[in-house]
């Protein structure tokens, strides 16, 4: 079987690509369009270009490691929603931080699901709105 010029359904139409760590340049997420979808290798392109560019770019990732095959940097993609879930976990967690709480690793409220209650109701009894 050879492979598909249409996504997959349990992928998504439009992921955001992560710019790599090491990128001194804006960090934020670039919506990406999947447009083609092999065994192993799925192509993404940015939705619309950077500012001065006439063309939009073009990421080709192998869909299990999420790797280019260049080695030359460490870009990565994920779902809106994954993203939107990473950036509310990086924002419990420095809440937590800025509190002064650390969570022993034996703690109850140790997972993600655990750290996202603690720091709500901490914000809840400050009066402040949830994360």
């Amino acid at each position: 079987m050879g492979p598909s010029h249409a996504a997959r359904p349990e992928l998504a139409t439009r992921l955001l690509v992560l710019p790599p760590p090491h990128d001194r340049r804006d960090r934020t997420p670039i919506p990406a369009d999947v447009v083609w979808v092999g065994r192993y290798w799925i192509t993404l392109q940015e939705v619309t270009p950077r500012p001065g560019f006439s063309s939009c770019r073009t990421w080709r990732m192998d869909s299990r490691t999420q790797d280019d095959g260049t080695g030359m940097y460490a870009a990565r993609y994920v779902t809106p929603e994954q993203h939107a879930a990473d950036q509310q976990a990086a924002a419990v967690d420095a809440y937590l931080k800025q509190a002064g709480i650390r969570l022993l690793d034996a703690s109850a409220w140790r997972s993600a699901e655990g750290r996202i209650t603690l720091a709500n109701l901490m914000r809840a009894h400050e009066g402040l709105p949830p994360l």
